[in-house]
């Protein structure tokens, strides 16, 4: 797990020595383990490994090339991959409403400092759970039907995760 954990954190280009962010990634799963729900604690193993389904992990399996992405599905600029989620604006509005600081792709994974305590590590888990959750709603959305509205399924995320 610790190598899989440390090739996938490579993609995020981090300012801190891998070896460094695989240990921290590792203890904060550990951590968050009986903390938070399953599914919080899921989420936030899929965002380490990276390993959400989007269209630039997906690529070859749609025949695509990674400069030829579709847009991000949240926020529709920048191109759909983990790496621009950490840092798209509906993330921060969901770090924010939290009352979280995500200026850095490390504060996505929850790498820095703070998350070496339970209830701010649990936040931020509750965070990319959210993300994930939305995230995955509206890339599931059967296309024939009304878009769903990003804003409502935030909220209705936050209501559902406590």
């Amino acid at each position: 797990l610790l190598q899989l954990i440390r090739n996938r954190l490579a993609r995020f280009k981090l300012d801190m020595h891998i070896n460094h962010a695989t240990h921290r990634a590792f203890s904060r799963l550990t951590l968050l383990k009986g903390l938070v729900k399953p599914a919080v604690h899921v989420a936030y193993l899929k965002t380490i490994i990276n390993s959400w389904a989007t269209a630039r992990r997906m690529r070859v399996l749609n025949g695509l090339r990674t400069d030829n992405l579709p847009k991000c599905i949240l926020c529709d600029s920048g191109n759909d991959s983990l790496e621009h989620i950490s840092c798209c604006p509906v993330s921060l509005l969901v770090f924010n409403k939290l009352g979280l600081q995500l200026t850095q792709k490390k504060h996505f994974v929850a790498l820095h400092d703070a998350c070496t305590v339970k209830k701010v590590m649990a936040k931020h888990a509750k965070a990319i759970a959210i993300i994930y959750t939305v995230y995955n709603a509206i890339k599931h959305h059967p296309t024939e039907l009304p878009p769903l509205c990003t804003r409502d399924l935030i909220n209705t995320a936050f209501q559902c995760m406590g």
